[in-house]
C-alpha cells in the first residue's frame, strides 16, 4: 500500500484585484507538508504554491491518475475558495484566477475534483479544504433543486473522507502573513499530538483529527469545520501519535464483495463504524432532545424520502413551521436518518442520534415552502 499526499495553495492573484492575497498560506503548505513528511512516512508529500489554473487541473490529474488499488491519496488546498454565481459551485483560486472567467481561470471542485475522486484507483482518500465556502463540496451525491445530479459510485469509488474549514455559505479566517490560518493552524496542532489517537499502533486518523478539530474550533469560537464521508468503514491513519515511532502503519483489509454473507466479523465491523459515527456526533453536536418538542419533527411512517428524493418536496403544517423557526433564529435545519435512542445508565432521560445527518435548505414558492439536501455528513 502506497501513501502519498499531494498539498497546495494559492497565496498571489494576480489577475483580479477583488482576490486579496493571501500570504499565511505559505505558511499552511510548508508546515504541513513538513508534518505529513516527517511523521507519516509517505511515499510522497507533492507540493505547490501559486500554480496558474491549467498547471493546478494537470498535477492533480497525475496526482490522483498514479494511484493504485491499495493506496491512499491525501490531498490539501489552502487559499480562496469562490462560488459560482449559482452560490453550489466551488472553485479553487490560482494565481491567474479572473472572478468573471471562473470556468477557464480557477479549478472547478465538482467538475474536475469529483470527477478524478471517483476515478482513481486509490483505496483511500482524504480532502482537506481550507478556503471558504468549502462545505459546499462533501463526499456525497451533490442535490441541485432536489434532484441528484450524478450517478451511482461504482464500488471502488467509495471511500472518501473529506473534512472543510467552513460549511457551504462561511467563509474562513487567516491570521495573517506569518501564521497558518485558523483552520490549518488547528490541523497542525492535532497532527502534532494534540488529537486523540485511536488507532492501532498509536496512529493519529482521519477521524481522530476531524474530532479534535471541531472541538477546538469550538474552543476558539471559531464556526464549526464539515465533516462527510463515502463509504469510509475502516480507520485512515495520517499520521504517528505523539511518542509513537514512525513506522508504516497496518494495512487495510481487502474490501468484501457486496453480496458477502455477514458473518461475525462483518457484524463487528459495521457495529464499530455505528460507534464512530456517534462519536462524530457528540462532536458534532446533532444529537436530539425528544423533550424539546419545538426543535424536531419526526417524520412520517413509511419508506425513507429525504436522500432518495429526485425533487424538491414540498413542506407542510409542522414542517412548514419548523423551518420558518429555523430561519428565524440563524440556525440550520437538519434531517438524520436512521436514528438510534441512547439511554445513559441510571438515566432516565432519552437522547436521539441520527447515523446520517444531511444539512437542508428551503424556499418559498407563492405559499409553498419546499426544501433540498444541500449536503451530508457521517
Amino acid at each position: 500500500m502506497g501513501r502519498h499526499a499531494l498539498v497546495l495553495g494559492t497565496a498571489t492573484y494576480r489577475a483580479d484585484p477583488k482576490l486579496a492575497a493571501l500570504p499565511g498560506v505559505r505558511r499552511d503548505v510548508e508546515e504541513l507538508r513538513t508534518v505529513l513528511d516527517t511523521e507519516g512516512d509517505f511515499d510522497s508529500v507533492e507540493h505547490h504554491l501559486d500554480l496558474p489554473a491549467a498547471h493546478m487541473m494537470q498535477v492533480v490529474e497525475e496526482f490522483y491518475g498514479a494511484r493504485r488499488t491499495g493506496d491512499l491519496a491525501v490531498f490539501y488546498y489552502s487559499g480562496h475558495g469562490i462560488l459560482y454565481d449559482d452560490r453550489q459551485s466551488l472553485f479553487f483560486g490560482t494565481i491567474d484566477t479572473d472572478t468573471a472567467l471562473l470556468h477557464t481561470t480557477a479549478f472547478d471542485v465538482e467538475g474536475r475534483l469529483r470527477h478524478l475522486l471517483n476515478h482513481t484507483k486509490a483505496s483511500q482518500k482524504v480532502v482537506i479544504l481550507d478556503c471558504c465556502f468549502s462545505g459546499s463540496f462533501t463526499a456525497r451525491h451533490r442535490l441541485g433543486n432536489g434532484v441528484r445530479q450524478e450517478p451511482r459510485r461504482l464500488k471502488r469509488e467509495r471511500g472518501t473522507f473529506m473534512l472543510q474549514s467552513s460549511d457551504h455559505l462561511k467563509a474562513s479566517k487567516a491570521q495573517g502573513p506569518d501564521r497558518p490560518s485558523v483552520f490549518t493552524e488547528v490541523l497542525l496542532a492535532g497532527l502534532r499530538g494534540a488529537a486523540q489517537p485511536t488507532a492501532e499502533g498509536g496512529w493519529i486518523t482521519a477521524s481522530d483529527l476531524s474530532r479534535y478539530a471541531m472541538t477546538e474550533m469550538a474552543r476558539r469560537r471559531q464556526d464549526k469545520p464539515v465533516e462527510s464521508s463515502e463509504g469510509v468503514t475502516d480507520p485512515i491513519p495520517l499520521v504517528a501519535g505523539p511518542g509513537e515511532r514512525v513506522q508504516r502503519p497496518p494495512s487495510g483489509r481487502t474490501e468484501d464483495p457486496d453480496d458477502a454473507p455477514f458473518d461475525t466479523d462483518r457484524w463487528r465491523r459495521l457495529l464499530g463504524y455505528y460507534v464512530g459515527c456517534l462519536q462524530r456526533l457528540a462532536v458534532l453536536q446533532f444529537f436530539v432532545n425528544p423533550g424539546d418538542r419545538d426543535t424536531y419533527l419526526a417524520a412520517p411512517a413509511g419508506r425513507e424520502v429525504i436522500f432518495s428524493a429526485t425533487e424538491a418536496i414540498p413542506l407542510k403544517g409542522s414542517g412548514r413551521q419548523l423551518a420558518k423557526l429555523a430561519e428565524d433564529s440563524g440556525r440550520s435545519l437538519q434531517y438524520g436518518y436512521p436514528v438510534v435512542a441512547l439511554q445513559q445508565k441510571g438515566k432516565q432521560q432519552v437522547r436521539l442520534a441520527p447515523l446520517l445527518v444531511a444539512s437542508l435548505t428551503s424556499e418559498t414558492t407563492g405559499r409553498r415552502t419546499r426544501h433540498h439536501r444541500s449536503r451530508a455528513q457521517l
